[in-house]
């Protein structure tokens, strides 16, 4: 059936995804609840008109994912270590003071 694009059973035809974007967006969305097919799924439902599946709602398929470290940073103070989520639990630390000393050095901006 995917194939040929005729419903063996009733001889019908069928819409058959040809494209490799469009067969990338079904595969999303079979797959919705993979973090990696987030955006995929929400671009398929928004081309669909069904952006009622898009939110907070428990029935929801496309449901956004936060995670927030609030920190507060006070002026000519150094700036925190923080957590960078990857994938899961997995997070690496990112040294902000460094990696803006780093930018700043590298821009050579003027003091």
């Amino acid at each position: 059936m995917n194939f040929t694009g005729v419903d063996p059973i009733t001889g019908k035809p069928v819409q058959v995804a040809r494209h490799l974007r469009d067969r990338k967006l079904q595969r999303a969305l079979m797959q919705f609840f993979k973090p990696a097919n987030r955006f995929d799924v929400r671009e398929a439902l928004v081309e669909a008109g069904r952006t009622d599946l898009i939110g907070t709602a428990c029935d929801a398929l496309n449901r956004p994912e936060i995670g927030v470290w609030a920190i507060l940073c006070r002026f000519e103070e150094p700036l925190p270590t923080m957590p960078l989520r990857l994938t899961g639990d997995t997070f690496v630390p990112v040294e902000f003071e460094l990696s803006y000393t780093e930018a700043y050095r590298r821009l050579k901006v003027p003091r």
